[in-house]
C-alpha cells in the first residue's frame, strides 16, 4: 500500500510542452527522477482512447466503469503560472490507498482554472504513468517528478507493507469565533508529514474524509494546529493504532470549537 506525504510544484518558466520536453531529457533534475508518460496518453486530445497499444488493452483504458488509484495525494503547491502573478497556491487533494500489486498504472488530468471559460484552462498533467511494485521495494519514502505543459509536480511517496486503511472524519461543533487550523498526520515510522487539512474554519462543519494508510499496530498521530489572528498557535494531539477492523472516537476540546474525531479501520480485501 502507499500514500502520499506531499505534492509540490516547480517554479513555471516554459510556454509549451516542448520547452519542458527540451529541458527534461529524461535525466534527474535537483535528485528527482522523472516519472516517464506514456505515449499516446493525453485526454486533452482523445489520444488516450485511441489506437491500440498493448497497455490500452492490458489496461483496459477504455473502461470507465475501473478506477484504480495509488497514491494518496496530500496537497499541491503550484509556483507562478504564466500570465498569473501572486504567491503560492495551497490545495488539498483527494486521500486514497489501495493495495498494491504487479504493475500498477497511474492516470492523471489536471487542469488550472484562470477564470475564464473551460477551454481557456491551463493544462498541468496529463497522461498514463505505470508505477511497477520492484520500483517501491522498501518503506522510504521516493519522489517522482511529473511534467506538464505549465509546469511540474512532485509526487513523494511511501509503499507500507501488511498496512490497513485507517478513514479519519473529522468534526467541527461548539465553534466560538473564527480560527485557522493545520491538521497533520504522522505513522509508521515515517518523519514525512501528510497533510490533512490547512485552512480557515469560520462555522460548525465536517472535514472532507481522507483515507491514510497505517501499518497494522502501527500508531497514528494526529497533530492539530490552531490558532486565530491575535493568538500564538496551540497543538494538539489524539493518537490510534491501527486494527484490521472498527471504529474509534476521540474529542479534543480547544478555546475555538469541539474537535471530534473519528477513525474507522478497515483492509482492501
Amino acid at each position: 500500500m502507499a500514500s502520499i506525504s506531499g505534492v509540490k510544484g516547480e517554479e513555471l518558466c516554459c510556454e509549451d510542452e516542448e520547452c519542458w520536453a527540451a529541458e527534461v531529457p529524461g535525466y534527474p533534475m535537483d535528485d528527482v527522477d522523472p516519472m516517464d508518460i506514456l505515449p499516446n496518453s493525453s485526454h486533452r486530445d482523445g489520444s488516450i482512447y485511441s489506437g491500440t497499444p498493448s497497455w490500452k488493452r492490458d489496461y483496459r483504458i477504455a473502461d470507465r466503469n475501473e478506477i484504480c488509484l495509488l497514491l494518496l495525494v496530500d496537497a499541491i503547491t503550484l509556483g507562478q503560472i504564466k500570465g498569473i502573478p501572486g504567491s503560492l497556491i495551497n490545495m488539498s487533494g483527494p486521500k486514497r490507498g489501495i493495495q498494491l500489486v504487479d504493475t500498477t498504472l497511474i492516470e492523471y488530468d489536471m487542469k488550472i482554472k484562470t477564470g475564464g471559460h473551460e477551454s481557456e484552462d491551463l493544462q498541468l498533467i496529463d497522461g498514463v504513468s505505470l508505477v511497477d511494485d520492484m520500483d517501491t521495494w522498501n518503506c522510504s519514502p521516493f519522489t517522482w517528478r511529473m511534467h506538464g505543459g505549465c509546469g511540474a509536480i512532485d509526487i513523494t511517496a511511501a509503499r507500507l507493507n501488511f498496512a490497513v486503511e485507517a478513514t479519519v472524519e473529522v468534526a467541527i461543533s461548539q465553534e466560538q469565533s473564527d480560527f485557522s487550523m493545520c491538521l497533520s498526520c504522522f505513522t509508521s515510522g515515517l518523519h514525512e508529514e501528510i497533510r490533512l487539512f490547512d485552512g480557515a474554519i469560520a462555522e460548525s462543519c465536517g472535514l472532507k474524509r481522507s483515507v491514510i494508510a497505517v501499518v497494522m499496530g502501527a500508531q497514528m498521530d494526529l497533530k492539530f494546529k490552531v490558532a486565530s489572528v491575535l493568538c500564538i498557535p496551540g497543538e494538539n494531539c489524539c493518537s490510534f493504532k491501527a486494527t484490521k477492523h472498527g471504529r474509534a472516537t476521540q474529542e479534543i476540546k480547544t478555546d475555538f470549537a469541539l474537535i471530534t474525531v473519528k477513525v474507522t479501520w478497515s483492509t482492501l480485501d
